[in-house]
């Protein structure tokens, strides 16, 4: 018996990627319409602003292989952090110091009040009022206040190098940690929220890519307080390593003797066993 004849399914035409010329075209299109939706026009920042640090070899580190064009990052955070004496008050004032020779402004706020002026002359600093603004928050929201209305006065669209510096933020607790007295017990420690949830939510450093705003935090490793069961007190950083994914460059600052460092160099110390060799 002969099979009905069926009508067959029509074939359909198989999706042909577009070639070349086509797929730019949709490119385009897409760019026109995210841009339009978004009022951006999509091209990623390119960091042309690098304030110099007066530090040769954090300059070729941190440049493209050129320690002319070296340097800090403008319109980014800088952590600087290490143990204490490691000189991280002076490179800031260093940092500050190239700012101002440019013709810019350095705002160091210091809530220990610890500033050195004979010292920040001696690195080039000057405290010349026009150039040069000093602080001593209190409280870690007294400094993110000020930092708020600092970046919103208008300060991010001048053609010369700012320079923002906080040392320490050890040194600043949250105001409701503050006003507690000594027989409170439990305090926690909200620097490192408080910090974390301004560098998240705030409009004004989402703004500063490609300016000559350089915001620097200093931090200081401490021991933990009454150290570990066995061994030496354990080295950490309050507040410091919860920034890691806000921040765009950290840099260690250490002590090295100078045994460790020749060997870093590649330099073997003469001893007195081989000087007669």
């Amino acid at each position: 018996m002969a099979k009905a004849n069926r009508p067959t399914k029509p074939k359909t035409a198989p999706i042909k990627t577009p070639d070349g010329s086509g797929a730019r075209d949709i490119w385009k299109k897409l760019r026109e319409a995210v841009s339009k939706a978004t009022k951006e026009d999509l091209e990623a920042p390119k960091i042309t602003n690098r304030l110099p640090t007066g530090i040769t070899f954090l300059d070729a580190a941190l440049g493209e292989g050129n320690a002319a064009e070296g340097g800090l990052p403008g319109g980014r955070a800088v952590m600087i952090h290490g143990a204490e004496g490691t000189l991280k008050s002076t490179f800031l004032d260093m940092i500050g110091a190239q700012a101002q020779r440019r013709g810019g402004f350095y705002w160091k706020a210091n809530p220990e009040d610890s500033h050195n002026d004979k010292l920040f002359r001696m690195v080039g600093d000057s405290e010349d009022p026009t150039q040069f603004m000093y602080t001593r928050p209190l409280n870690i929201e007294e400094w993110l206040l000020s930092l708020d209305k600092f970046l919103g006065s208008g300060i991010t669209d001048v053609d010369v190098p700012v320079v923002i510096g906080l040392d320490t933020l050890a040194m600043l607790s949250p105001k409701k940690e503050g006003e507690n007295d000594i027989r409170h017990s439990g305090l926690p420690m909200g620097t490192p929220g408080k910090l974390a949830q301004y560098f998240r939510s705030t409009d004004a450093l989402k703004r500063l890519s490609n300016t000559n705003i350089y915001l620097i935090i200093l931090q200081q490793h401490r021991d933990q307080a009454g150290g570990g069961s066995y061994g030496p007190p354990i080295d950490k950083v309050p507040g410091g390593r919860s920034l890691r994914h806000y921040l765009s460059t950290r840099i260690e600052m250490s002590l090295v003797t100078k045994t460790e460092a020749e060997d870093k160099a590649g330099i073997r110390l003469l001893k007195e066993d081989d000087a007669g060799k």
